[in-house]
């Protein structure tokens, strides 16, 4: 157990107190406003290394984004942890503050597989041989070494009186070698395809192929006269047509929300595809879309079909009611191809309608949607290499433009270039508890540093340097956190050492070192989240050795209020406080990572004798709020 704690100085809070602006906010109709400065509170972490137990950690470090959300509806937040093509997906569900794992390999019947009816598509070969043999039937099986870059594997029991099978290869990938095979069983059809006939003389045969860098898909199939019939997966999986299409999927960007209308959220999976060729002939891939079964790490994938295929690079993915219809629709932004926007039928089909609104953008993957220029409308604002955009509505489609026309501009990036994963993500919050949504691009450039844009009715203003976060770069994971309940949010950075940026009414923010002893290891991953239900925002950490928690244990006098909106993504939320203050927050985009989304209470912290009186929400279309509702004394909850 490690424990961290800071404060901040009484003269340096003393002398941050001021009257602040007399200006009405952006919501209209506020107090005027006279923000109080919160006493400091003595920020406490606690480094839990027993919260997760599952598989043992990977060894290979990366993982590539995680999301707290909760999928059972049973009050607490559940972990998915997506390591594209390095590793399983990893699925834990909240027990009690503690994670389990609910995937483990070789008893995984989440439902969440890479191919349907398979739960585990890798072994190691010595064991598949034993599994293989001990099974008995006759038969072509085929599985996929333990590591993502490995070679796939057969193994072939001859059917009786055979001394050879027939089968046939295509792979999205150019062939490069082929390991264990004797000279002239294999006859190469094109770099993509080969045709064998394999010696099964001596009795069974195991051999391997790989190519270098990762392979996408594998089909295998036999037309071998003997009848000899297809069995894939570890669990051996047995196809009647003797053909099997395998692939390995590569995810990217995650959604955990209720797109179809059933009490838990489903999940979308969006395929990355950064290997195979994803053009034709070769065949497309499709996302991947989780409906819940209704018992906790229970999930099956919607019929095929439901989502189209494409031949897209996924990346970042968000749910939002774009158009105003009360319908969310789901934005996924491609590289290399055209961005896709699905709409769904009252089949529970999607659709991709992205070319006929003009969002069939074919861009970098970075973008987050909000109302611009305040005519009720959700605009797509995006980044194209260093350069903001926006797609603005207008009639029956949208229209991009420069960012710069509103004050959307980039500092120039010392090195320029792109690179094969932009790790610049959107954050969109009232920084200042004006009623305005201002607008963050974290971990952009080549130096990975912060820009600040202050929302003045439409304007931007680039207020970085003013707001102290000139020097927050080179940072490898950042986030946006009200750490410390005083209903102000906070920027938590790691830069090789993990800080606290305090939210100074948002006029600075002063950095404050959490930690050195949970060291360079904090380098993979990490999110926010009330982990133990105990009003405390927790930070759960990926690291290359471990799965933590570094558990929120402040004390102060700050208190929560919890907002549980049931409204369509894009909605504001505003509360008002009695200093004048109100604080916007964007349903859906509140806890956003890099690429993917999930759904968390909207926080309210209160300061004393701040507390939130009243709750705003402004649906989108709507260019004012659309109704508010009284917040009575000592609340800790509000459903909307």
């Amino acid at each position: 157990m490690h424990w961290t704690s800071l404060s901040f100085p009484l003269a340096f809070v003393l002398a941050a107190c001021h009257s602040g602006s007399e200006s009405s906010t952006g919501a209209g109709g506020a107090l005027a406003r006279n923000p109080v400065m919160p006493d400091p509170s003595d920020v406490m972490l606690v480094q839990r290394l027993d919260r997760f137990a599952g598989d043992p950690v990977p060894t290979t470090p990366k993982y590539f984004d995680m999301i707290l959300g909760d999928m059972d509806l049973d009050g607490d937040l559940d972990c998915f942890l997506n390591r594209h093509n390095l590793h399983r997906f990893e699925a834990f569900e909240n027990v009690g503050g503690s994670f389990e794992q609910f995937n483990r390999r070789g008893r995984d019947d989440s439902g969440l597989w890479e191919n349907r009816g398979i739960p585990d598509l890798y072994g190691r070969a010595a064991d598949l041989e034993l599994d293989i043999d001990a099974f008995g039937i006759p038969g072509i099986y085929v599985w996929h070494a333990e590591s993502w870059t490995g070679r796939w594997f057969f193994r072939v029991l001859p059917a009786p009186g055979s001394t050879s099978h027939t089968l046939r290869l295509v792979v999205n990938r150019p062939f490069v070698d082929q390991v264990g095979l004797v000279h002239g069983e294999v006859e190469r059809l094109s770099e993509f395809e080969v045709a064998m006939e394999v010696d099964v003389s001596g009795g069974p045969r195991t051999f391997a192929f790989g190519n270098v860098g990762h392979d996408t898909q594998l089909k295998v199939s036999t037309d071998d006269p003997s009848g000899i019939r297809m069995f894939a997966g570890t669990n051996l999986l047995e196809f009647p047509s003797r053909s099997v299409s395998l692939w390995k999927q590569d995810p990217h960007g995650m959604a955990l929300v209720d797109c179809q209308g059933s009490a838990e959220p489903e999940l979308y999976v969006c395929g990355g595809g950064l290997a195979g060729n994803h053009l034709p002939p070769h065949d497309p891939q499709a996302d991947r879309l989780f409906e819940s079964l209704g018992q906790p790490g229970l999930y099956r994938e919607v019929p095929e079909g439901a989502l189209p295929e494409d031949y897209g690079r996924g990346r970042q993915v968000a749910w939002v009611d774009m158009d105003a219809d009360g319908e969310n629709e789901l934005y996924v932004a491609n590289k290399e191809t055209p961005n896709v926007l699905l709409e769904r039928d009252a089949q529970n089909r999607h659709f991709d309608v992205a070319a006929s609104l003009g969002l069939d953008l074919v861009v970098p993957e970075s973008f987050a949607w909000t109302d611009v220029d305040r005519d009720g409308h959700l605009d797509l604002v995006y980044l194209d290499g260093s350069e903001v955009f926006i797609a603005r509505r207008r009639g029956g489609g949208f229209e991009p433009s420069s960012g710069a026309d509103v004050g959307l501009l980039l500092p120039p990036d010392p090195a320029g270039g792109a690179s094969l994963f932009e790790d610049a993500m959107f954050q969109l919050f009232d920084m200042d508890r004006d009623g305005d949504l201002d607008l963050w691009i974290l971990q952009h450039s080549s130096d990975q540093r912060v820009t600040a844009f202050r929302n003045d009715a439409g304007a931007y203003v680039d207020v970085t340097e003013s707001l102290g976060l000139g020097q927050a770069s080179g940072l490898l994971r950042a986030l946006i956190a009200d750490i410390d309940n005083d209903g102000w949010l906070d920027l938590v950075t790691f830069d090789g050492r993990l800080a606290w940026w305090r939210n100074l009414l948002g006029e600075s923010f002063e950095r404050a070192n959490l930690d050195d002893g949970f060291g360079q290891a904090l380098t993979s991953w990490f999110a926010a989240g009330d982990v133990d239900l105990d009003g405390r925002i927790d930070l759960v950490v990926m690291t290359g050795s471990t799965r933590q928690v570094l558990e929120n244990v402040t004390v102060g006098a700050n208190t929560l209020l919890e907002v549980h909106p049931d409204l369509p993504l894009g909605t504001v939320v505003r509360a008002y406080h009695p200093d004048g203050t109100v604080f916007a927050q964007s349903w859906g985009a509140a806890t956003v990572s890099r690429y993917s989304q999930s759904l968390q209470p909207l926080r309210f912290g209160q300061a004393p004798g701040v507390p939130v009186t009243q709750v705003g929400v402004q649906l989108p279309g709507d260019a004012t709020e659309r109704y508010r509702v009284n917040v009575p004394a000592g609340s800790r909850r509000l459903d909307l």
